[in-house]
């Protein structure tokens, strides 16, 4: 599988749903702020998104080996200013060290890269029980429709979901909250389509959020950055940042668990 297989099942879909469109003003409404719940009928969307995911993922490829989680979060610096390269990358790799039973990166088929690795996992008895496609407070470039239909192709990529019951988009609520996405009567209708569908595979969607705020984010994990961390110089000129450093979440998860107590629980981290 290629990195490309979510942006041609996107393009089908947009291509053969335009007449249940309120406009056509962008040609990439999934993905957009503005545009990704003007769509009239839930059930014709439902039914869209499903049929093109199997059209496009009809490939019987093997099943990917289970790997290890990655335990490494990428940092930068500019001046005196330090921050997460990715605070996806280091949301979901917290809240996988501090829960057991998830992993992250989890490759869905065999030689899986880029986009054919789901976020975060949950296991039970080495199976995989659940799917979560992650976003994060900044992420304004993918709508949940968009995170919903990736959350929908690595569920049918992988080639063993018969233990998967539940897929789940966990975000924070600023994320929902941008885009307009809390009580969006839309979204809830097409939730419920989908689910129609998924009931024969003893699976359900949903959305869940994060209760921890940017705020509290920026003032208690980034208070947890180590201050020995070794930087290495960047060289590429287009970068915001000068200096890039790794740090190793084992080494340095005492001094994260302190200010971690909302992630330490799954069941805890979700409303």
């Amino acid at each position: 599988m290629t990195e490309s297989n979510i942006k041609k099942i996107i393009t089908s879909i947009q291509e053969n749903i335009k007449g249940i469109r309120n406009d056509d003003e962008d040609n990439r409404w999934i993905r957009t702020k503005k545009y990704w719940d003007r769509f009239t009928n839930s059930e014709i969307l439902a039914n869209e998104i499903i049929t093109d995911i199997e059209d496009e993922l009809n490939i019987d490829l093997n099943l990917a080996e289970i790997s290890k989680s990655k335990t490494n979060i990428t940092v930068v610096k500019n001046n005196s200013r330090i921050w997460f390269w990715r605070e996806e990358e280091a949301l979901e790799r917290l809240i996988c060290l501090y829960n057991e039973n998830l992993s992250n990166q989890e490759p869905l088929r065999e030689n899986s890269e880029g986009k054919e690795l789901a976020d975060v996992v949950e296991k039970k008895f080495g199976k995989i029980t659940t799917l979560i496609e992650l976003k994060s407070w900044n992420n304004t470039q993918d709508s949940p429709l968009y995170a919903i239909i990736e959350l929908l192709k690595n569920y049918y990529l992988y080639k063993d979901r018969t233990n998967i019951r539940q897929l789940i988009l966990l975000a924070p609520t600023e994320y929902f909250k941008y885009f307009n996405a809390v009580n969006n009567l839309q979204l809830q209708n097409l939730l419920k389509a989908l689910n129609n569908k998924l009931k024969n595979y003893n699976c359900n969607i949903c959305l869940k959020t994060i209760n921890i705020s940017f705020a509290d984010w920026e003032k208690n994990i980034y208070g947890a950055i180590p201050k020995d961390l070794k930087f290495k110089p960047v060289n590429r000129k287009s970068n915001c940042y000068k200096e890039i450093a790794s740090i190793d979440l084992i080494k340095y998860k005492d001094i994260f668990n302190v200010y971690c107590k909302e992630l330490r629980i799954w069941e805890e981290i979700c409303n």
